[in-house]
């Protein structure tokens, strides 16, 4: 079956390990020819003499291919009696080289082909370089979306506006998204009893990081119940324990940087147990996609 299609491969082939073991076979023998002729008209110096060679042509010897190739002199020669009897090169001996010339070398190496694959990777690269622009300009706009809700949340926190003062009118992504926050900030209030009025900028963050990385309310919910419920089953053996380091423990567990914080926290591993994910690196390849698919959807 006649194959139509081409690669284009570069010449730097020759300088791999791979390329360079001998003995060489025919076929990379002839591959070696090609990718030896001159792209276009020159003149070399061989063996300080000036030789003018066309487009497609090289200047060389049986001896210096027999040692490029690991072949003997004979095998060299027959090889290109071979390829001339193909009609895939001419040759031109004299007692110190040999030209060659590849026959229909334009058929290998196409100039216009080759333009226009230059082009098409040209095109290919432009493009990856506007979406690349472009998802790095919405993931800031994301950014600033998720700053804007911050900043709505913590000056409306619940405990800091009463029903009798003006309320600020957000839009519906900050209504949506302060509407979340408030549900996880009176859940956190009620099973800590603190008298917290309102999380810490740091912990804002936290909680917006994990909504982005696909972690639901529920997930909030459960995994904060986990963790409260851990620390009051062992509240009273702790109020009695002398051992000050295990008390810190237990309380750090309960503190909001550690159950929004880290990627160990609780509303994590419930995220992960919802979603049927067992080791952290699935996680956090979940959460990178969770993210950036929110960046390319703003």
């Amino acid at each position: 079956m006649k194959v139509n299609s081409w690669i284009p491969l570069h010449r730097n082939i020759r300088e791999s390990w791979l390329w360079t073991d001998k003995p060489f076979s025919k076929g990379q023998a002839w591959i070696d020819l090609l990718l030896c002729a001159n792209h276009k008209d020159n003149e070399v110096s061989f063996r300080s003499e000036l030789i003018h060679v066309k487009r497609g042509q090289l200047v060389t010897s049986e001896v210096k291919l027999s040692k490029r190739w690991g072949w003997s002199r004979v095998k060299v020669s027959n090889f290109l009696k071979i390829l001339r009897n193909e009609n895939k090169i001419e040759q031109k001996p004299d007692n110190r080289k040999t030209v060659l010339t590849i026959c229909n070398y334009n058929h290998y190496n196409d100039i216009k082909t080759t333009d226009r694959t230059a082009d098409r990777t040209a095109e290919k690269q432009q493009e990856s370089s506007k979406k690349a622009q472009t998802t790095m300009r919405t993931m800031k706009n994301n950014a600033n979306n998720l700053n804007i809700c911050a900043r709505e949340i913590l000056k409306n926190s619940p405990e800091e506006k009463t029903d009798t003062e003006e309320k600020s009118s957000p839009g519906k992504n900050e209504s949506e998204c302060s509407d979340t926050v408030t549900r996880i900030f009176r859940h956190y209030k009620q099973r800590s009893e603190s008298k917290l009025g309102k999380f810490a900028p740091a912990t804002m963050q936290n909680i917006l990081d994990r909504l982005t990385e696909g972690v639901t309310v529920d997930d909030f919910i459960n995994g904060m119940n986990s963790a409260f419920d851990k620390y009051d089953e062992h509240q009273e053996r702790l109020t009695r324990s002398f051992n000050k380091s295990e008390r810190n423990n237990f309380q750090v567990k309960v503190r909001p940087q550690h159950l929004f914080g880290s990627y160990n926290s609780p509303v994590i591993r419930e995220a992960m147990k919802r979603l049927e994910i067992t080791n952290q690196g699935d996680w956090v390849e979940y959460a990178s996609r969770k993210k950036f698919e929110l960046s390319s959807a703003n």
